[in-house]
């Protein structure tokens, strides 16, 4: 751990040599040549420039978050340009309002405290070890995502300032009781209906269309009967996993195995150890030479470590730094811990690149060796999977050999090397059969060289142990479909829209019967039927949305009842809007307050983020241009 600090120490220095020796470049001339990707702006917010690798590091930091989030969906919409143009834009939005609240935050002389930063980062659970904060999770995790732990604390204290900032702007706004009194009133009203509903499939279905009005209809609507360009395709796969089932391994090979590679099954010494650290200074000697004393004495290491160590982390917990093997800690630090010989045993003080270390070892895993029977079924499985991989790679380089050789059929692929062509049916671009339903198969079957040339795909690779080569057996552009084999649908699609004209006109004679103050009859061989629903409120289920949302539109009837009608997908509704009331003993819900304020602070952020944005003078810049050419 301290030699991995250590080489990033370093890593700062040679940046900053680098960083010097460009610098000289430029002035010398060179740079214009060099065209350096750290001088590339993406934009400019006032004075401060966000450079293109800044946006470039949080956009891949945004894909990766979105790949995890979506899986396989992700490779296929990230294989739409526009989509990733998309993600670019919406970074590079981020970047510029964080830059926007970092520039406000200088302004009002905002600030967040060393142990602020400190207590936050302590308590990021990603950085806990069943609820405790872990030293060695933390130095780890960040240095996975290119932080020091400087610049790391920075980028939490920037974030909490930012933070600071906008709550400090958004508490000043608040939601008032008579408002949530009214939103309540809102969300607990209840309206009582009857309405009479008009079913245009049962008209529907007793009328019949035309060859005209069919006719007609198809060649008004053709943009709703087209067909999508569709491939059949052959391809073959080398899987595997399919070739480990087929592979069979001996107990003896197991055993093998594991004499030759008995190392494998051994676990190395670890070692438990606490530590004081102190600066390699006259003052620092002093204060081991303080500590040393009072150890001698009795005195409690923890509540020393607490006391004077300056490794802040680990002294909240004593000095201890958890269990780590050789190697770990580096060649000083490491020769000082693995010398005591029991656990208690303090060492003389130890300088390292990093300070001075008083160092107690609280604790010894010994090395051992796995038994067989233990291990036996692991050696079995990764046997299996060393062969599979063994034959895959010799297929792998057979396939791709054959491919080259042989573009114009598989059939000859297989015939050498045993494997076999599978077909599909004709299928969409959209909606693959299971086994090729990945972006990479899908972009190289429509691609000019399998679609257009009808030749073999180069070797797909998906994955560990997994390849395909495919090609197309069938293409079928994209068409409209001729009336022969859409004539149903469209007869139907006239049908409905008839039976709607019916349903409508029906409905507007029983709406003018109603506001005239007569109660229409339905008549026996209508298709319609009365129905009611009584106090219900918005989120109902007991009647159908459409009536429903229709009937919390209407306005609140003065005397007597509101009239309108709603059309359905297959229905057509007429309604009476009789009564509009409040429930009764409805408790006020501490959550709608939540909701409101929440919705309230969303709605002042983006208020407070577009007048930063009034405010500035932002300037979008075209990444191809230099940052020495623009400003």
């Amino acid at each position: 751990m301290l030699e991995k600090i250590r080489e990033g120490s370093q890593g700062t220095i040679v940046k900053v040599v680098l960083g010097a020796v460009i610098l000289s470049f430029a002035l010398a001339g060179v740079g214009s040549y060099l065209g350096n990707p750290a001088e590339l702006v993406a934009a400019k917010v006032n004075d401060q420039k966000i450079y293109t690798q800044a946006l470039e590091n949080a956009v891949r930091d945004e894909r990766t978050r979105l790949q995890q989030q979506l899986g396989e969906q992700f490779e296929m919409m990230a294989s739409n340009p526009a989509f990733e143009q998309q993600i670019r834009a919406s970074v590079l939005e981020r970047l510029v309002t964080e830059a926007l609240l970092d520039q406000a935050v200088a302004e009002h002389g905002l600030a967040v405290g060393d142990e602020q930063v400190r207590q936050a980062i302590v308590n990021m659970a990603a950085f806990q070890r069943d609820g405790v904060f872990d030293n060695d999770l933390y130095l780890s995790l960040i240095s996975r995502q290119g932080f020091s732990a400087a610049s790391f604390r920075e980028t939490v204290r920037a974030d909490m300032s930012r933070r600071q900032f906008v709550t400090g702007v958004l508490d000043s706004d608040f939601v008032l009781p008579n408002e949530i009194e009214r939103v309540e009133s809102l969300l607990n009203q209840t309206r009582s209906v009857r309405y009479w509903k008009i079913d245009t499939a049962k008209i529907a279905a007793s009328y019949i269309p035309t060859e005209e009005q069919v006719q007609a209809y198809f060649d008004s609507h053709q943009y709703l009967y087209q067909q999508a360009e569709m491939v059949s395709a052959e391809f073959i796969r080398i899987d595997a996993q399919q070739l480990a089932q087929d592979i069979t391994i001996s107990d003896e090979q197991v055993a093998e195995y594991y004499q030759s590679n008995v190392d494998l099954y051994k676990t190395t010494e670890e070692r438990r150890a606490s530590h004081i650290l102190l600066d390699n200074s006259d003052e620092g000697r002093d204060a081991a030479r303080k500590i040393e004393a009072e150890l001698a004495a009795g005195g409690d290491f923890a509540e020393l470590a607490k006391t004077y160590s300056t490794d802040t982390f680990s002294a909240e917990k004593g000095g201890d730094l958890d269990w780590f093997a050789r190697g770990i800690m580096g060649d000083v630090f490491d020769e000082a811990v693995f010398a005591l010989a029991q656990e208690g045993d303090v060492s003389n003080l130890v300088e390292t690149p990093f300070g001075l270390h008083i160092i107690q070892l609280t604790g010894v895993r010994p090395e051992a060796t796995q038994p067989l029977d233990e291990v036996a079924s692991t050696i079995q499985q990764e046997l299996k999977q060393n062969q599979a991989l063994e034959q895959y790679y010799q297929l792998q380089e057979e396939v791709t050999n054959l491919a080259f050789e042989l573009p114009d059929s598989l059939d000859e692929i297989a015939s050498e090397t045993g494997l076999k062509v599978e077909q599909t049916d004709s299928f969409e671009r959209t909606a693959p059969p299971t086994l090729l339903a990945d972006p990479k198969v899908i972009n190289a079957l429509f691609s000019e060289q399998v679609m257009r040339d009808r030749l073999n795909s180069d070797p797909i690779e998906l994955g560990e142990g997994l390849l395909m080569v495919v090609r197309v057996k069938d293409y079928q552009p994209a068409r409209t479909k001729t009336l022969d084999e859409v004539k149903s649908e469209v007869a139907q699609a006239v049908a409905l829209e008839s039976a709607a004209d019916s349903a409508n006109g029906i409905a507007d004679d029983y709406l003018a019967k109603l506001k005239a103050g007569e109660t229409p009859l339905i008549a026996a061989d209508e298709p319609i039927v009365l129905l009611s629903e009584s106090d219900f409120r918005r989120d109902a289920m007991s009647l159908d949305r459409a009536v429903r949302d229709r009937a919390f539109a209407m306005a609140k009837p003065e005397q007597g009842s509101q009239f309108d009608k709603v059309t359905a997908s297959n229905y057509v509704a007429v309604i009476a809007l009789d009564k509009v009331s409040i429930a009764e003993g409805q408790e006020s819900d501490e959550r709608l307050a939540q909701v409101l304020e929440q919705t309230q602070s969303q709605v002042a952020y983006l208020a407070l983020v577009n007048a930063l944005k009034e405010q500035a003078e932002i300037v979008y810049v075209q990444q191809t241009e230099s940052d020495s050419d623009l400003f």
